[in-house]
């Protein structure tokens, strides 16, 4: 396959899931003057401290410092640190994007995703989609800066003996603007970033003595098949045997996402960066 930057400029010039509720007796009666005045018991001063402590772990986001903007992230992913605000795209002077979390693309995202997916936790990165990131192209026309497609990936590192895969759950193109090039380009983008940056130790991101991705893959519905074809991702018995391998494994430490059972799974190898 040809090197990772060239598949954007390729892209670019032939762009055309009920709970239950406990119930509980509660009683009450007015405080009085001892209870308000009197010392806290050093075992009450403990538990206060426990349940501050709690509550700031679980208000504080993870927040990672990206060109000027703190974004707020759900569980940590190693795509964390590929986070960035409007950062040009190499090849496509016309473009820029956004990684980040649930915020990243804004209203215009949540647009763009919604109109091809219902699912709430897909869009806004909770639930099983907590490791999930956004990611949003951008046009910089004479109409200013203006959000034409957007995906949600995830990185898994590989098992022992198979290679890592960088997901995508879904992705999609504005309405308004599409059969112009938009979800290539965002694939060729995404492709690139697992390429060089995501696929080795030695790139810095993943983990020393884990497996980078070797991957990408896919959910595909009916209507989106032809364009992942395009894109040259496959079925996976048809995919190369280190991306069957990959993908297989995966599934095997993960299971199936609620959404990838009503769809086809698809994956392509990713280029070799060096």
């Amino acid at each position: 396959p040809p090197p990772p930057s060239r598949l954007i400029l390729a892209h670019c010039t032939a762009m055309s899931r009920p709970s239950r509720r406990a119930s509980a007796t509660v009683t009450y009666r007015e405080p009085t003057e001892d209870d308000v005045f009197r010392d806290p018991e050093p075992s009450e001063v403990a538990a206060a401290e426990r349940r501050a402590a709690k509550r700031a772990r679980s208000a504080s986001p993870v927040e990672v410092e990206g060109r000027g903007a703190k974004r707020r992230t759900g569980k940590e992913s190693l795509l964390d640190a590929l986070f960035v605000n409007h950062a040009e795209v190499e090849g496509a002077p016309d473009f820029v994007y956004s990684l980040g979390g649930a915020d990243a693309g804004g209203a215009e995202a949540d647009r763009i995703l919604g109109e091809v997916e219902s699912d709430q936790t897909m869009i806004r990165l909770t639930s099983q989609f907590s490791g999930c990131r956004r990611i949003v192209l951008f046009s910089t026309g004479r109409h200013g800066v203006k959000a034409v497609a957007a995906a949600v990936i995830e990185l898994h590192l590989g098992g022992a003996s198979t290679g890592g895969v960088l997901e995508v759950p879904i992705l999609a193109s504005a309405r308004s603007s599409r059969a112009q090039g938009h979800g290539s380009l965002l694939t060729a983008l995404i492709v690139e970033l697992a390429s060089s940056r995501l696929a080795s130790p030695a790139q810095g991101i993943v983990p020393p003595g884990s497996q980078g991705a070797v991957a990408l893959l896919v959910s595909s519905t009916d209507e989106a098949r032809r364009f992942w074809l395009g894109q040259g991702c496959t079925t996976i018995p048809q995919c190369a045997q280190q991306v069957a391998a990959a993908v297989r494994g995966l599934l095997q430490r993960a299971g199936q996402r609620f959404g990838q059972q009503h769809a086809t799974l698809m994956a392509r190898s990713l280029p070799d960066a060096r």
